[in-house]
């Protein structure tokens, strides 16, 4: 019976982060490595931004 209803939470987890994610790529786009960000974690692409945002 939770089965369904842990589903729907994971789904909405996942539609919450996939939307700020590209509101991170639009807005922290262009900002230096330097700055806490390194070629990993960033918004320069859409993994890299879902990577940040686990």
């Amino acid at each position: 019976m939770s089965l369904p209803a842990l589903f729907n939470i994971c789904l909405l987890l996942f539609l919450v982060m996939f939307i700020f994610a590209i509101f991170g790529m639009s807005f922290f786009m262009h900002v230096k490595d330097k700055s806490g960000l390194d070629d990993v974690y960033n918004f320069k692409t859409f993994g890299q931004s879902m990577i940040l945002l686990l």
